[in-house]
């Protein structure tokens, strides 16, 4: 039986919608699904909401987390 808390979703990144498509396209591509959340409204309206975020599944916070320790943005 699956453990409801796997289900919920979690922040894996939160700034600028540039860098969240990008932490996106990184977690998809090793088989983590993502989606972010406010990109069009944090980029025609940023002094209402600042910034992007990538959600994911609280199942998939461990693998998220070593991938992305060691990615850097400015790659």
């Amino acid at each position: 039986m699956s453990n409801p808390q796997d289900e919920k979703l979690i922040v894996a990144f939160s700034g600028n919608p540039m860098d969240a498509e990008t932490i996106k396209q990184l977690l998809e591509n090793h088989n983590i699904e993502a989606s972010i959340v406010n990109s069009y409204t944090s980029t025609i309206a940023p002094h209402i909401v600042p910034d992007a975020t990538v959600m994911i599944m609280q199942k998939d916070i461990d693998a998220a987390t070593d991938l992305l320790k060691n990615f850097s943005l400015s790659n």
